[in-house]
């Protein structure tokens, strides 16, 4: 009977310890993360899944469905940080450039660990905030999960919007257990966006750089400007 009980308490004991553990990686420890050990790569950092539907959240300049998304810096000095990000979607792969400033969310004693993104051209358009929540290793970056919030509207206590992203030279190989783990236990849903034909290039008439508008946006300008100038040349206000 003795050896019954303390193997129950044994148990119990063990159990206690893993929820324990597993509660600890999943705590928000964002401010001991230094996001600038993680942008500072000559590597294309490749979205592999998000926790919201693309078509509902408009975190990268569009609404609609995308299949290929990848961040790549362009220049980082002190704490200003000019990327590009291109995304592709029904065949057409679009690049819009930002501009960011590394900011801290914790205390001053440690290390800048989020990223206010504006769009250009810059001033006071603050677009959307990414906060390192996990990597796998600042040393060894395989897996990097960014809390996403936009700066153009108030999030309600329960919204959590999660990017992962993992670099050219680890993405084919998917994401760590660990990091998948964190992943599904902080961000609950999966929308999977990363693909093998990703890295196949799309033709090169399909291909864009813009600054402000997505593409519907500026097809529906110059349809628009179109319409006018055709208005004018038939005498039509």
């Amino acid at each position: 009977m003795m050896a019954n009980s303390f193997l129950k308490q044994f148990v119990l004991l063990c159990l206690q310890c893993a929820v324990t553990l597993v509660e600890s990686e999943l705590s928000d420890n964002g401010d001991n993360y230094d996001i600038r050990q993680v942008l500072n790569t000559t590597q294309k950092l490749w979205l592999f899944q998000q926790s919201y539907n693309g078509s509902e959240e408009d975190f990268h300049s569009i609404r609609m469905p995308y299949t290929c998304l990848y961040m790549n810096k362009t220049a980082l000095v002190d704490t200003v940080y000019n990327f590009t990000e291109t995304l592709r979607y029904s065949e057409i792969e679009d690049t819009v450039p930002y501009y960011g400033i590394l900011v801290k969310t914790g205390q001053e004693n440690k290390p800048w660990n989020a990223l206010q993104v504006y769009k250009p051209p810059v001033g006071n358009d603050k677009y959307k905030q990414l906060i390192l929540e996990y990597t796998q290793d600042n040393s060894n970056k395989k897996c990097i999960v960014f809390i996403v919030s936009p700066l153009t509207q108030t999030l309600k206590e329960s919204q959590i919007y999660c990017e992962m992203y993992l670099p050219e030279d680890s993405v084919d190989a998917g994401p760590t257990q660990d990091c998948l783990r964190y992943f599904r236990g902080r961000c609950n849903t999966e929308y999977r966006i990363y693909n093998e034909s990703c890295k196949t290039p799309v033709p090169q008439k399909n291909n864009f750089l813009r600054t402000h508008k997505p593409r519907e946006e500026a097809d529906n300008i110059d349809n628009n400007s179109r319409g006018r100038n055709r208005n004018d040349a038939r005498g039509i206000n």
